[in-house]
């Protein structure tokens, strides 16, 4: 046996389908970059759900604010006061909301964040990947 210079032995191993373990090997690289992918988007998932739960309770204060601010405007009148001033409208069925062909309306979407910069980091796992399958097809 050989030692080389810091006296550790060298030791070789031949591999007997060496163009099969090199794509097990890409193959297993493919695998852990798409893994890593859907981590990266299930980070960025949440983090935009941060973003709109915080600009929820935002408008919900705001609203809140508001509320109270129009109780101190109304006049505070009693129920029987409030009945003498107006009449009484005459009783109607309560419908659902439908549109005019009949069908039910959809309720109003939230309006949605623009979308955010793709990282430096998917880039990256992104170029690992185009690299890893071009190797594959060179095998």
């Amino acid at each position: 046996m050989k030692r080389n210079r810091e006296g550790m032995v060298n030791y070789f191993v031949k591999v007997i389908d060496s163009k099969e373990v090199r794509r097990d090997v890409l193959e297993g690289s493919k695998e852990t970059i798409a893994i890593l992918r859907t981590q990266d988007e299930i980070a960025e998932l949440r983090a935009r759900k941060r973003e709109l739960h915080k600009r929820l309770r935002r408008e919900t204060r705001e609203l809140s604010g508001l509320l109270v601010e129009l109780e101190a405007a109304l006049p505070q009148l009693t129920k029987k006061e409030l009945d003498g001033m107006f009449p009484k409208p005459p009783a109607q069925k309560a419908t659902k909301m439908k549109d005019s062909k009949g069908k039910k309306k959809a309720a109003p979407e939230l309006p949605k964040l623009p979308e955010e910069v793709e990282t430096n980091k998917l880039r990256r796992l992104e170029s690992a990947l185009s690299t890893i399958e071009e190797r594959l097809s060179r095998l």
